[in-house]
């Protein structure tokens, strides 16, 4: 008797239905051993003492391996998988990472570009025109609009306009009596608004209250007293 394709019998066997590997397992023809019935891709052997023939099965690959002759191996890094899977190249890279230029079993997957978010897959996108995101993004909520332009999560990024300034993708208005020109993208771009004069931007609120104590110190006529210790 000859056994077929992924069956082995033991020894005395007279009948077909004798021929038996594991489940999902297989060997080759005229196979005498259970040595050589080896795991289907996909599956990995695994100890199993009341298994009578064999004394292991076969059990489906778990999420974030691979299997293939009957071993288990962990996916590469940066990178998972789902169950049954039976090859390196089935393994999916993370969120925040794209196919690498080179692809190995020890290196699937690199770190996204800055600029661009990758969701995952191994795919890579760019951000919107005028728009930056860190290396290792996972979604497009974390394209930030440049410096002097408006927008968030994505959105197109849109030339800040005059007389307000745009940081992190966020409209800010100047203090009163200043303005920003165009693509603005500072406090301290702020420059007193046409009639005005003074200091202007950031230092505005300290040229105020530098002015309100020089006047209180030497033009107390003017409506400011100086004050004085109490003796």
């Amino acid at each position: 008797m000859v056994c077929p394709d992924g069956k082995y019998s033991l020894p005395g066997s007279d009948n077909v239905s004798q021929c038996l590997c594991p489940p999902y397992s297989s060997s080759v023809r005229k196979s005498t051993n259970v040595s050589v019935c080896t795991c289907n891709p996909g599956y990995y052997q695994v100890a199993n003492a009341g298994y009578q023939l064999s004394g292991w099965q076969c059990q489906v690959c778990q999420p974030d391996d691979y299997c293939y002759n009957g071993l288990n191996v962990t996916c590469p890094p940066k990178s998972h998988s789902g169950p049954g899977v039976s090859d390196y190249m089935q393994c999916a890279c993370n969120a925040g990472y794209m196919n690498a230029t080179v692809q190995s079993a020890d290196s699937l997957c690199q770190d996204c570009p800055a600029g661009s978010f990758c969701t995952g897959g191994g795919l890579v996108e760019a951000c919107v025109a005028n728009a930056f995101s860190p290396t290792q993004t996972a979604n497009s909520s974390s394209c930030t609009c440049n410096l002097g332009y408006a927008g968030v999560r994505n959105a197109p990024c849109v030339p800040c306009a005059s007389p307000n300034y745009c940081y992190g993708g966020l409209v800010a208005t100047c203090p009163a009596g200043t303005q920003a020109a165009n693509l603005s993208w500072a406090l301290s771009n702020c420059t007193c608004s046409a009639g005005r004069y003074g200091a202007a931007g950031q230092w505005a609120w300290l040229f105020h209250l530098l002015t309100r104590r020089v006047r209180a110190l030497y033009w107390p006529s003017a409506g400011f007293r100086r004050r004085t210790r109490a003796r």
